[in-house]
């Protein structure tokens, strides 16, 4: 409940984010193999359909899964991919196999949200530059309010975006949507991968305790800044419609 009234139940559903994330750890972790560059891309081809035949292939996975497709595909043969034509041809995949997948609210809010990021977004993260005195951000202060004030963009962005279906599919909007994700989003992505690595060193107790403690910190911080957010009486307006 805390989660859906501050806006960030997205967190929480298995969704594209969390494809996203993973692929993009597994970019940075997989090194590349000199001639054999071609081979790492396809090793990710391989995660990313592995990653989404684990979560259930949900609509919005598969809309990140389709673009993390075109992007290595365009990879392998030498072609660096667009996100607008990435996104359109996920959809149109989708379309083209199952039609009634755009009655589907969750491709309508992963859709519009992935929009959002690759238009408004990044309009409004190149005006906010300005803050900083420039592009040049040096200072590990500078570059946390950065990665915050980047958050607070994106989360502006997807919510104008997706306004019309969170009313008309759940009759309203969180007011405090946009703070809440500025304070979870540069944590919810070590929090995730964090979460996989104690995961898989879960049978050697000694290495898997110290992750355990990190991912215990940072899943408590999670829940609660969601709680607090929720806790304020105007955290979400409610449209009643015309009568």
């Amino acid at each position: 409940t805390a989660f859906r009234e501050s806006g960030v139940a997205h967190l929480m559903a298995v969704s594209g984010l969390h494809l996203s994330v993973w692929m993009f750890f597994l970019g940075g972790a997989i090194p590349d193999t000199g001639r054999f560059g071609k081979l790492k891309y396809f090793l990710l081809i391989f995660a990313t359909l592995f990653i989404m035949l684990l979560s259930g292939v949900s609509e919005s996975v598969k809309r990140a899964g389709f673009m993390s497709l075109v992007h290595l595909f365009g990879g392998i043969i030498g072609r660096k991919s667009d996100g607008l034509n990435s996104l359109g041809f996920a959809v149109f995949v989708m379309i083209l196999y199952n039609p009634a997948c755009v009655l589907s609210i969750s491709l309508q809010l992963s859709f519009l949200s992935t929009l959002s990021i690759l238009t408004l977004a990044r309009l409004y993260m190149k005006g906010s530059r300005g803050f900083f005195g420039g592009t040049q951000i040096n200072s590990p202060v500078r570059k946390v309010c950065r990665l915050c004030l980047d958050s607070f963009c994106i989360s502006i962005a997807v919510l104008i975006f997706t306004c019309p279906v969170l009313i008309s599919s759940f009759g309203g909007i969180s007011t405090t949507s946009a703070w809440t994700n500025m304070a979870l989003i540069p944590v919810t992505t070590p929090l995730l991968v964090l979460t996989g690595v104690y995961v898989l060193l879960a049978p050697v107790s000694f290495l898997s305790y110290p992750v355990g403690l990190i991912v215990n910190a940072l899943a408590n911080y999670v829940i609660a800044v969601a709680r607090f957010f929720s806790s304020f009486q105007l955290g979400s307006y409610k449209y009643q419609g015309l009568s």
